[in-house]
């Protein structure tokens, strides 16, 4: 297995959330690294790593709903909406309203992850994910 990163900053002991990010469990990620933060509230590395885990969930939250509507989105200049979205065979119907509705997750998520980040000082913060 080749195992590349994302940046080489120290890793979180504290439950070893990263984990977490490599099988998927964005939640359980969440939960660890605020767990963290309210010890370490200084600790910039595990922000970030909040931080990007909460825009993976608005990602994840994102082509859910896409899919329930069976919407697949083609947009090169934003690569958050070139999304691999499978078809849906049986979508739900989609009202005007109901795409404003299914935007606002995406943008309440999105500010969510702008909060958790916008406080980070250390201009050299990197998540290490391994990749492969």
């Amino acid at each position: 297995m080749v195992r590349r990163s994302l940046g080489s900053g120290p890793r979180c002991s504290p439950g070893e959330p990263r984990k977490h990010l490599t099988s998927g469990d964005l939640q359980a990620a969440v939960q660890e690294f605020e767990a963290h933060l309210v010890t370490d509230p200084a600790d910039d590395h595990s922000r970030f790593a909040l931080g990007m885990t909460r825009l993976l969930t608005a990602v994840e939250r994102l082509s859910q709903n896409l899919f329930w509507y069976g919407l697949r989105v083609s947009a090169p200049d934003l690569p958050v909406l070139r999304l691999p979205v499978p078809k849906n065979p049986d979508p739900e119907p989609l009202t005007y309203p109901q795409m404003r509705a299914l935007l606002q997750p995406l943008i309440d998520d999105l500010a969510v992850a702008a909060d958790v980040l916008s406080p980070i000082k250390d201009p050299n913060v990197k998540l290490h994910v391994p990749w492969g």
